[in-house]
């Protein structure tokens, strides 16, 4: 209902179709039909059931009537005519009275788009991007406020924006835009909250401030947004010294550390290890940096930049550090709970760090993410994990990360077709993001369609530079349509590199049907604790091993015995 009335309000009645309302109120994929899903017109009955026993009952003298009629999404606004000569013009137009005083009915949701950098130098781009990421993050503390992610809200970076079609396409009540000067130690920020519906200003404020005074700015302004989403008036407040404050130099290299992450490239995760590595030296009390870091590490691994035993140790002292800092710090146990996953093959443990996470900060899309591919598929529990992707698109929709997450989720939940129409999506909203080309490559090889899978792994082996992942997909293909020569030089060339985790070698002669090399290179990757051997109940080794006593021998070892663990 609240949807419907907003759209209408903001002039966009005449888009209310089918098939927007079900992907954006309940939550259906892009690829709904709504020939064969029926959800949205059997709710929009019950929603007009609703309205009139409500203006029958307790709704019998409201001045303003909200109808939808039938085979129509577009609500219509009535007003009863014997009150017709007392309603304010505004509120007969569905139009709630807006001023600088704040909304009444709080805040819901809201989108902060990336802070403009205003200083001399471009370079501090870093800067003004890894403030709006912790403007974010402080935000998704808010309970009851939902708060668009990082990867989407960048996607508005650099564009001059109409803040009403913002809220449109997100689904937002509110966007938050700043900008950042930096001049030496000093800083001017400012921050403004636009009510997306009308583009009215809620609040308002500039801070001018020492650098080492920026952690302050940062609460002070998630207080103010607070206090819009309990209903209440703004004040501009003075915040306490946070537990989680870092000194000015290592928050430096904190933000520089998130920016180069931010490219999602091997040379981006080397630079940003790096800066990290530079902050936890500098400040070893921060458990934001320690998190962040733990991270880091553990991504070395699972990309196959350095061999797990040394990586994945990093990650597990490295979370630890910040949750001995701070255990309320949701990312510390999401850290710890990935470690516990992938190297320490810990279950149990893994379950209670994420589910822990999720309890301190449900609104931060890379925990339901590492949780549903991480922990949920590999125990089979396809269904929850898929549950735990959407509410993470809900939260970062326009993030192509969590479009490839989908299909890894569908290619390990062995829903392979659904699994390659989520791939050929993810691959057409952005064919340069290699996971997307990767997983939909193991849709098609799991449905015997090699000419396919070559193809789509071809372009994920020249997208990512020839990594592990995407070599061993072509290999497999390539093996999967009889072309073993082709195999053979994919594992040449894999032995080429300075590291090459043996998972990935095992994989493709598993294709090839040599079973005891498979398993070779299996023992080994398990003496390395490699984390992709958590997909061993998936994919090829699934159905090219299983037959195998040493199979069930290696699943016990990794805790995934007798199938889905419970």
């Amino acid at each position: 209902m609240r949807f419907v009335v907003e759209q209408s309000i903001c002039g966009q009645a005449d888009a209310l179709k089918e098939w927007l309302i079900g992907v954006r109120v309940f939550g259906r994929s892009q690829s709904f039909d709504p020939r064969v899903d029926a959800i949205v017109r059997v709710e929009a009955g019950r929603l007009r059931t609703k309205l009139a026993e409500y203006y029958e009952t307790e709704g019998k003298s409201d001045p303003v009537l909200i109808l939808v009629r039938k085979g129509r999404y577009a609500p219509v606004f009535r007003e009863r005519s014997s009150l017709a000569n007392q309603i304010a013009p505004d509120r007969v137009r569905g139009i709630e009275q807006a001023t600088n005083g704040g909304r009444k009915d709080g805040l819901t949701s809201i989108v902060v788009l990336p802070f403009l950098n205003l200083s001399a130098d471009p370079d501090n781009d870093y800067f003004s991007d890894g403030l709006t990421e912790e403007v974010i993050t402080g935000l998704t503390r808010i309970r009851g406020l939902r708060v668009i992610a990082r990867s989407t809200a960048f996607r508005y970076k650099g564009q001059a924006q109409d803040i009403r079609r913002v809220g449109i396409e997100l689904n937002v009540s509110a966007a938050l835009e700043g900008s950042v000067r930096r001049i030496g130690d000093r800083l001017r920020i400012t921050a403004q909250l636009i009510d997306t519906r009308n583009c009215f200003h809620l609040w308002s404020h500039t801070y001018e401030r020492q650098l080492k005074d920026v952690f302050a700015v940062q609460q002070e302004i998630a207080g103010a947004i607070g206090a819009m989403v309990r209903g209440e008036l703004p004040s501009v407040l003075v915040s306490e010294k946070s537990n989680n404050s870092i000194g000015q130099e290592a928050y430096d290299l904190y933000l520089r550390g998130m920016y180069f992450e931010g490219k999602r490239t091997r040379e981006g995760f080397s630079k940003g290890l790096e800066q990290l590595q530079l902050a936890a030296d500098l400040d070893p009390r921060s458990a934001p940096i320690f998190a962040r870091l733990a991270n880091s590490y553990s991504m070395q691994a699972v990309y196959g930049l350095e061999a797990p035993m040394i990586a994945m140790k990093k990650a597990r002292n490295t979370a630890a550090r910040a949750l001995a800092i701070d255990h309320t710090l949701a990312q510390a146990h999401a850290a710890k709970g990935f470690v516990s996953a992938l190297f320490d093959w810990d279950w149990s443990a893994a379950d209670m760090n994420f589910r822990r996470a999720l309890e301190l900060n449900p609104g931060v899309p890379e925990i339901h993410h590492r949780y549903a591919v991480f922990y949920l598929s590999p125990l089979g529990k396809t269904e929850e994990a898929i549950w735990h992707i959407r509410q993470a698109k809900h939260l970062d929709p326009m993030s192509i990360v969590l479009q490839a997450a989908e299909c890894a989720v569908l290619v390990y939940g062995r829903q392979y077709e659904t699994a390659a129409s989520q791939g050929k999506k993810t691959v057409e909203l952005e064919p340069t993001y290699y996971p997307g080309h990767l997983y939909l490559s193991r849709a098609y090889l799991m449905q015997d369609m090699p000419a396919e899978s070559i193809k789509a792994a071809e372009q994920a082996v020249r997208l990512s530079a020839e990594s592990p992942p995407a070599l061993a997909a072509l290999g497999m293909s390539y093996a999967a349509a009889g072309k073993m020569d082709k195999a053979r030089s994919i594992i040449e060339r894999m032995h080429q590199r300075p590291y090459i985790p043996p998972v990935y070698v095992s994989s493709v002669y598993a294709e090839m049907g040599e079973i005891d090399e498979a398993f070779h290179w299996l023992t080994r990757a398990e003496s390395e604790r490699s984390p992709s051997l958590i997909c061993l109940r998936m994919g090829v080794w699934a159905r090219r091993l299983r037959s195998d006593p040493r199979y069930d021998t290696l699943a016990r070892a990794v805790g995934l015995s007798g199938g889905a663990h419970n």
